[in-house]
């Protein structure tokens, strides 16, 4: 099922709200590539890495806003963020080993499907609770009221 951003997904924060939409299109991207029955190649390959790389650079700037913001599910998010991270690098093996590589695809996106929705949801919403102005990129102070 292709994943559709709705404005109930909003974090409150422009930058994390368009990081969990490029989430969502990267998911839509291996459902497509699993759909055409693609499931090696560089475009699979292509995919995988930016899963990891995007995600983890994600992760860093929305823990450091949630932090700064003292949102109360801060420590949970931290604690998700490293489960999915896992989960990524554990699907990034499979693809490697000798299991039937569309299969795992498959279930990298049911994860994916499952874990974005909820989480933002769930854990990432709680910044709409505090924020009163877009979070600042690390090394930038946030303006004082």
């Amino acid at each position: 099922m292709t994943m559709e951003w709705k404005q109930d997904d909003s974090t409150g924060v422009e930058v994390i709200d368009v990081q969990h939409r490029a989430l969502f299109g990267y998911t839509n991207q291996l459902e497509r590539s699993i759909a055409a029955g693609i499931s090696s190649g560089r475009d699979v390959d292509n995919l995988m890495g930016m899963l990891e790389g995007y995600s983890a650079a994600h992760f860093l700037y929305e823990e450091g806003c949630m932090r700064r913001h003292r949102c109360r599910l801060h420590k949970k998010n931290i604690r998700e963020h490293a489960w999915f991270s896992q989960q990524v690098a554990m699907f990034s093996r499979s693809l490697d080993s000798d299991l039937p590589r569309l299969q795992v695809l498959r279930e990298l996106h049911e994860m994916l499907e499952g874990w974005l929705v909820n989480h933002i949801v769930d854990v990432d919403s709680t910044l709409r609770e505090k924020v009163l102005k877009p979070c600042k990129p690390a090394g930038e102070p946030l303006l004082q009221s």
